[in-house]
């Protein structure tokens, strides 16, 4: 029996190898939140209103299970909140085990950059910045609160810790960043404001950034959705999960990544399917890519087929 399973795999393997197709570069999808920002609604006296929203957010990713989701920043209203704290975290513990999450710190999560806010945000949520493969394509995150606030000293560590990140990724095939807040909106030159980076951090990142082909720009802090682009590189500014502002409305990101493309796609809470269906336009096929786990491979039967 463990011969014939052990030919069925390798036959599978052959096929994937015939079509051309490598295991690093199959599609797949992920998740981006942001801003649940628990306490926001209610002015810090309650946090039943963004409890429902996240329990809503937890749900479709279990529903979903992606490979992991990223959160980008702002978790709660007051960094000083132990009940704001607590409650982000015990929704975050409802996640299915099964998927990686992946978080950096919103403005509210650390408030005025200091060692002690800095280590007090470490103690409840871990690093602040992160780096990290999944198959050939690349994902960062970082602080964008000292970048904000332009704190000489740390900016310039995260700087080139970033660039030695980005040195890794010659090879991957899509290269991600997140961050809290957008490095622009929508156009390089727009004016400074709240919600974007200074124009000298500007440059300075974005020629980091085009210097090793990063291809995407991930954000959150509007509290709605804008979206830019400087030569082939994505700027994606999402809503919140939380506290809407503006013509926003709450949601998460899926992103669908292809071995040529991705396409990202900012979807309502009360809209999210309950599958995720990869579409391939050259193949005219559809492939359903929410996961189903099997304890073991007893009494499974696995096919292939046109080898």
């Amino acid at each position: 029996m463990r011969k014939k399973i052990i030919s069925v795999v390798c036959f599978l393997l052959a096929v994937f190898v015939s079509h051309g197709i490598a295991a690093d570069s199959a599609p797949f999808f992920f998740l981006q939140l942001s801003d649940p920002q628990f306490g926001f609604m209610d002015n810090n006296k309650s946090i039943s209103a963004e409890t429902e929203a996240m329990n809503k957010a937890v749900t479709a990713i279990n529903q979903l299970k992606p490979p992991f989701v990223v959160i980008t920043g702002d978790f709660v209203n007051n960094s000083k909140s132990k009940e704001q704290i607590a409650a982000y975290k015990s929704m975050i513990a409802q996640i299915d085990s099964s998927v990686k999450v992946y978080m950096i710190p919103g403005n509210h999560d650390i408030g005025k950059v200091s060692r002690a806010s800095i280590d007090n945000y470490k103690k409840n949520y871990g690093e602040t910045h992160f780096s990290f493969r999944y198959g050939d394509c690349a994902f960062i995150g970082i602080d964008s609160n000292i970048i904000k606030e332009e704190d000489k000293e740390r900016e310039e560590v995260q700087f080139k810790w970033l660039e030695q990140e980005l040195q890794k990724t010659k090879d991957a095939r899509f290269k991600f960043v997140f961050t809290h807040c957008s490095v622009f909106l929508k156009r390089m030159d727009e004016p400074v404001n709240y919600s974007n980076f200074s124009l000298p951090m500007r440059e300075k990142y974005v020629r980091l950034f085009q210097k090793y082909g990063v291809n995407a720009i991930f954000a959150g802090h509007l509290h709605n959705n804008a979206y830019g682009k400087v030569g082939n590189m994505e700027m994606i500014t999402i809503g919140p999960v939380g506290k809407v502002l503006g013509t926003g409305y709450q949601g998460m990101n899926l992103v669908k990544v292809y071995p040529d493309r991705f396409i990202s796609e900012f979807i309502a809470l009360n809209q999210f399917p309950k599958e995720v269906v990869m579409s391939d336009p050259a193949t005219k096929t559809t492939e359903s890519m929410s996961r189903v786990r099997f304890k073991s491979i007893r009494n499974l039967v696995m096919a292939g087929y046109q080898g």
